[in-house]
Parts: C-alpha cells; sequence; structure tokens
C-alpha cells in the first residue's frame, strides 16, 4: 500500500524530499544506510540497490514529503 496523498492518485506537490531528510531517516551518511534504503525499497514496492539519489527521487513521484516520513518511521520504530 503507498500513501497516494492527491487527486488521482498523484502526490500533492507540497516540499520535495531531499537529501537531508534522507540523511535524518538514516537512509544515507550512517552505517547500514544501504539496507535501510532496501527496507523503505521493500515497502514501496521499488528494486533494491537504489541509491540515495534514485530512492529520493522515486520518491517524490509516489509520495508527499510527509508520507514518506511516515511510511520510513514506521518501518523502523519497531
Amino acid at each position: 500500500f503507498l500513501p497516494f496523498a492527491g487527486e488521482g492518485g498523484l502526490p500533492e506537490r507540497g516540499e520535495p524530499i531531499t537529501k537531508t531528510d534522507l540523511f535524518v531517516l538514516g537512509l544515507t551518511g550512517c552505517e547500514n544506510a544501504a539496507e535501510r534504503r532496501d527496507a523503505v525499497c521493500d515497502a514501496l514496492g521499488l528494486p533494491h540497490g537504489m541509491n540515495a539519489g534514485a530512492l529520493m527521487a522515486a520518491a517524490s513521484l509516489l509520495m508527499s514529503k510527509e508520507a514518506f516520513f511516515e511510511t520510513v518511521s514506521g518501518l523502523f520504530s519497531k
């Protein structure tokens, strides 16, 4: 399930997802970042092995920044 935010399944165009957001979420610049990105890719139905820039671009097309934070936080808050 992808948390689409806008009409017709397209995300609302609010603030863009940035590399700083990925860093804050532990998806870049830290130990196990690649494994964490792969877990996010699983949740979003994306292929494994995406670098930070590719994940940022793909997630921005799929969802709002807020939905991305909710999704990623939910994966790693357990």
